[in-house]
């Protein structure tokens, strides 16, 4: 283990957005409602008065440039850890091992958030970081919202 400083009650996020979707290639900027979807996870992060900082960790340069345009830091991920079965752990443990050997400190709350959470809210965001802040003994902390049983993917009808 590193020993390294820790910024106390201070959070950061890091979005992990590979390059590589199989389904729907660049699905991280596509756009949808006339804008990238990833913007829509930036934005509420960046209204989240809990979020310090936005690192997005990526392998591919329309990423980069799409999330630099929206004054988001880029950390390039090397190609072992660009693949579909790669863990999120493993691409987060990457960027704190990088910032730390940069900088020589890291945030204490590392939020992890996808790229394509369209829905999240920079009040869900404060809500949870708030949760680790207020409670010293938690190790981790997840946005979670009610939904009709009816919008359940079991509950869907293909028409």
């Amino acid at each position: 283990m590193i020993d390294m400083e820790i910024l106390k009650n201070v959070a950061w996020g890091i979005i992990t957005a590979r390059g590589g979707s199989k389904s729907i290639p660049l699905k991280n900027i596509v756009h949808v409602c006339g804008r990238p979807l990833i913007e829509y996870t930036i934005n509420a992060a960046k209204k989240a008065k809990t979020v310090g900082r936005m690192i997005c960790s990526t392998d591919n340069r329309k990423i980069s440039d799409t999330v630099k345009s929206l004054d988001v830091e880029v950390l390039y991920r090397p190609e072992h850890l660009s693949g579909d079965l790669v863990p999120n752990f493993d691409v987060m443990l990457h960027v704190v091992n990088t910032l730390y050997e940069k900088e020589g400190k890291v945030a204490e709350i590392l939020i992890s958030f996808q790229p394509t959470s369209i829905f999240i809210t920079n009040k869900q965001i404060d809500l949870a970081v708030n949760a680790l802040i207020d409670n010293p003994d938690a190790i981790s902390s997840q946005t979670v919202i009610k939904v009709p049983h009816q919008f359940h993917a079991h509950n869907q009808r293909a028409m």
